[in-house]
């Protein structure tokens, strides 16, 4: 029966707030107490979808990208460091930069190539947040409404105008011309 219930199922509408007690029905105890300690917004009384689901329920993310987050967060990341740390006998130093230690944290932060490719990814994602932001006050202030590819396109405009300004030397492009921005 839960297969079609939305977040509005879990909210009492007078006066507005989480119905704790189906929150504590449907959820753990941690689950249920983080949903409670969420704020409402009050203006919001219906849900949105905010990602389509395909037809048998599965996400765009690949099975072995999903294994890998899981081994991540379960502390179970097979580099070198947690390899010898079962008895594995391998050199503890890193296989891509020869650094003399590969753990997690090494591998996918601290490697120079790590940081080469967070440092460009950040910079995508820090346009693609400056987007959805831009998205959210023009929706606010001028009701208008955009796909994600328009947001994300924007946010690679964004990008790539910067590229060009700082070859050329060019003065910038003016995003934010309108009050929403």
């Amino acid at each position: 029966h839960l297969q079609n219930a939305t977040i509005e199922h879990l909210i009492d509408s007078s006066p507005k707030g989480w119905n704790r007690e189906t929150v504590s029905a449907l959820f753990d105890q941690q689950t249920a107490e983080a949903i409670c300690k969420t704020p409402l917004v009050q203006q919001v009384n219906t849900d949105k979808l905010v990602r389509k689901t395909e037809k048998k329920g599965n996400y765009s993310v690949p099975a072995k990208v999903k294994n890998l987050v899981l081994r991540i967060c379960r502390g179970c990341f097979p580099t070198r460091a947690y390899l010898r740390d079962k008895g594995v006998q391998c050199p503890p130093n890193c296989v891509v930069c020869d650094d003399n230690y590969e753990d997690t944290i090494h591998i996918l932060f601290m490697c120079p190539l790590s940081i080469q490719l967070n440092a460009q990814e950040s910079a995508h994602m820090a346009a693609i947040m400056w987007s959805l932001w831009k998205h959210r006050n023009l929706e606010l202030c001028q009701n208008t409404t955009e796909t994600c590819a328009q947001i994300v396109e924007r946010a690679l405009r964004l990008i790539e105008d910067c590229v060009q300004t700082n070859n050329s030397k060019l003065p910038p492009q003016d995003y934010a011309t309108t009050e929403a921005g």
